[in-house]
């Protein structure tokens, strides 16, 4: 849903527009579609295969490999044992480690650890360990594994648990979503669970994200944590209480959102403080919270799920508006301080979509598109994190109304917005109150 134009808005814009101008910018935004894909599409195919790059140099990094007592980890290992600084190895028999070592390089200084991989605070003890005594890992090898090779309704119910654990359980991503107790955070959360990560979900509410785990993928791990985001001192407190119980966090997805819906001199001081709190400031304290040990393992993602109201102003959504603008221009820093700290394993994912069918804008009626459904939304912004990309606007033609926006004078702009119905889309508006992380219905601003 969401990626045909109304026929309305196709109208506006002749209206708006000399013929000559609307066939010049047609023929300039398909040359350049048609154009920039197909030649991303040829090189991608052709460089790698006729200049292959350069191999990055490892000689000063740390290596740990899972399973390295025998068969490919141990291969692996004498592998990297050619090219890097420090070997870590782990294996549940020691002897087939200490074989391993023997066929090393001997210019590798190489650590040797007995582990269960399958087994959380086993991981966790032999992690703290390492760190102490190795120091920082820059490359994890997930290679353990096992396999019984029976029928499956052969198999006892111990062996296929433990099959589970060793390989797939101990690869697991760590995906915090905030306002995750319904809308769009409570479907990231399903859309991430088939991927098998260990999901931690936030929202005021615990008993909907007890609802949400009952939706989520079985393999997927869960953590439930119920916190006030635009509390930053509760922020921290939770933050410290999922890195001892959990762990680190790889994906942060900063969803929480509420909306008032109101005209600016009508709504009241504390919904802007709270619009402000949840919508921006939330991002301030969870990153300042999850960010830090990105960074310091050089390997990370944050998402800020923000809005088209981040790109452009609306009316009756000052505050919410400002909040969003407010989130977009933080990521956009922050993306600059991760450029000039040389960072580029920690990745930013900026989500501006239009009005999502899950109650927030409930009553509103857009002019210029459709309601798009949480599903697709989601499946967006997984795909989204899963290729780096650092800038999303839903439905796509969207980037072709900003693209006007940001190269048209004002004025046009203002006309545009007075003749597309967009200054009174807000009039039929209905809020519901909720919590403060919840995202599928508003609070309301009066």
């Amino acid at each position: 849903m969401g990626s045909t134009i109304p026929t309305k808005f196709v109208t506006k814009i002749q209206d708006l527009f000399p013929k000559e101008i609307q066939v010049f910018l047609a023929v300039m935004s398909a040359f350049h579609l048609v154009f920039y894909g197909y030649a991303m599409d040829i090189l991608s195919f052709l460089l790698p295969r006729h200049f292959p790059k350069a191999k990055k140099d490892i000689s000063d990094q740390t290596v740990l490999i899972t399973g390295a007592g025998s068969g490919l980890g141990r291969q692996t290992a004498i592998e990297f044992s050619k090219f890097c600084s420090k070997l870590v190895l782990l294996d549940l028999n020691v002897p087939s480690l200490l074989d391993t070592k023997e066929l090393l390089d001997g210019r590798t200084e190489v650590f040797l650890y007995k582990c269960d991989v399958s087994n959380r605070e086993m991981v966790y003890e032999v992690a703290e360990r390492v760190k102490k005594e190795a120091g920082k890992v820059d490359i994890l090898v997930n290679n353990a594994g096992i396999v019984n090779g029976q029928k499956f309704l052969d198999i006892p119910d111990e062996i296929l648990s433990k099959t589970m654990e060793v390989n797939m359980l101990s690869h697991f991503w760590t995906i915090l979503i905030t306002g995750a107790g319904s809308g769009l955070g409570r479907q990231l959360a399903i859309e991430f669970s088939k991927h098998s990560v260990c999901l931690v979900l936030l929202d005021l509410n615990r008993s909907s994200m007890f609802d949400t785990e009952k939706l989520l993928d079985r393999s997927s791990r869960t953590f439930v944590y119920d916190c006030d985001v635009s509390d930053r001192h509760k922020v921290y407190e939770v933050a410290k209480t999922i890195e001892e119980e959990v762990g680190k966090v790889d994906i942060l997805v900063n969803n929480a959102g509420i909306v008032s819906g109101s005209k600016f001199l009508d709504t009241p001081d504390e919904t802007i403080l709270k619009t402000v709190g949840v919508n921006m400031l939330a991002h301030f304290w969870t990153c300042k919270a999850f960010l830090p040990a990105m960074m310091s393992s050089n390997k990370g993602h944050v998402v800020c799920i923000a809005s088209q109201a981040g790109v452009s102003g609306l009316p009756r959504l000052s505050d919410y508006c400002a909040s969003k603008f407010g989130a977009v221009g933080f990521m956009e820093s922050l993306v600059l301080e991760l450029a000039a700290q040389k960072l580029d394993g920690v990745k930013v994912t900026m989500v501006c979509p239009s009005l999502i069918s899950t109650g927030l804008f409930e009553g509103s009626k857009p002019p210029l598109t459709v309601l798009m459904t949480p599903e697709y939304v989601s499946k967006e912004i997984v795909t989204a994190v899963l290729e780096d990309q650092e800038f999303l606007l839903l439905p796509r033609w969207s980037y072709i109304i900003m693209l006007l926006k940001w190269t048209m004078p004002r004025c046009a702009v203002k006309r545009f917005y007075e003749n597309s119905g967009l200054l009174e889309f807000m009039d039929t508006f209905q809020g519901r109150e909720v919590n403060a992380n919840q995202t599928e219905k508003p609070i309301t601003g009066k």
